[in-house]
């Protein structure tokens, strides 16, 4: 029964002295600079994975910082200017870590 307890509490000690604070998970993003480059000086809405990020003006740009690493999609929808149908310009990114990446429309 001894044996029993002091292999139990020897146990115990070693997994309590093995517990470490666990590093701090580091999130890699990037920067996606949208870039109206509208010649008819019509404002555009910008979405980024189908979310609304709002409307910008033309000739001027936007950045959308701390995006996650990875595949994400971009869109630009004309907001004014337009007669029968926006325009819509829509790409698959990959945003890398530290760099600012452009989106350049219409």
């Amino acid at each position: 029964m001894k044996k029993n307890l002091f292999a139990l509490l020897l146990l115990v000690g070693v997994v309590l002295t093995s517990c470490s604070k666990e590093t701090p998970t580091v999130i890699e993003t990037g920067t996606i600079r949208y870039n109206n480059n509208s010649t008819g000086g019509n404002r555009y809405e910008l979405f980024l994975d189908g979310g609304s990020l709002g409307l910008l003006d033309a000739n001027s740009f936007y950045d959308e910082t701390d995006i996650p690493v990875g595949s994400h999609i971009v869109k630009a929808v004309q907001f004014e200017g337009y007669i029968l149908a926006p325009t819509i310009v829509e790409n698959t990114v990959v945003v890398t870590n530290g760099v600012t990446l452009q989106f350049d429309f219409p």
